[in-house]
């Protein structure tokens, strides 16, 4: 869905490189100086990254975003989970260092999510993207249908998900969506109400910033409900 809804909005400008392994964590298998698997040699990071080059060269083009959907296998150890926030930030500042202009959408954990080390994995996922708020965004995964409340990846999430995400890929790479307009009234013996009930989907920078009303009686207002 993530394609089809991007595709919809600006047609033939997407490739999209999928890459992931079950039950891997942030800690040791993806954390750049880490290893996958743990009595082999090289690691997640590099995994991924030799991946999505080979994708850049095949299709010449250029990493611009990344969705990041994990922590799942952080959050059962209470170690690991509270060591997230730092290897977070190392895991992207490594990122940055080979793509400087990639940005990140972050599937934040569901609350639904019952383990015990879940509100730190939340925690850090909000830190980080509080730390980034030009290159990094937040889909709450509270916002995605669940199948089960401890796991993220079923496919009825996944499509749910990439329908949630494709609005902050738009946004953070400065792609506008456009404002849909709407207004609504309620008539009074004398007067009126009036209300805009617009829809904005450009969630970090929005298009709607003001509005001015004119009423034809030469009477005007500025308010969003006048």
């Amino acid at each position: 869905s993530l394609g089809h809804d991007l595709n919809d909005f600006y047609p033939g400008r997407w490739v999209i490189v999928k890459y992931g392994v079950g039950g891997t964590d942030l800690d040791l298998q993806w954390k750049p100086t880490g290893t996958y698997p743990a009595a082999g040699s090289g690691n997640m990071f590099n995994l991924a990254l030799n991946w999505v080059f080979a994708a850049e060269r095949a299709s010449r083009s250029r990493l611009s975003v990344i969705i990041w959907n994990q922590g799942e296998s952080d959050a059962l150890d209470a170690g690991k989970a509270a060591a997230y926030a730092t290897n977070l930030e190392a895991f992207f500042q490594a990122i940055w260092a080979l793509r400087p202009t990639v940005k990140v959408v972050i599937v934040r954990m569901s609350t639904l999510n019952t383990m015990a080390n879940a509100p730190a994995i939340r925690s850090a996922q909000d830190t980080f993207a509080a730390a980034h708020p030009t290159n990094v965004a937040l889909v709450r995964h509270d916002e995605v249908p669940v199948d089960s409340p401890s796991t993220q990846g079923h496919q009825t999430q996944m499509y749910s998900l990439g329908t949630n995400a494709y609005p902050y890929v738009l946004n953070l790479l400065g792609l506008r969506l456009p404002a849909v307009p709407r207004f609504e009234f309620q008539a009074k013996t004398l007067a009126s109400d009036f209300f805009d009930v617009s829809t904005d989907p450009h969630v970090i920078n929005p298009g709607i910033v003001g509005w001015c009303w004119g009423f034809g009686d030469g009477a005007t207002a500025s308010t969003q409900n006048p």
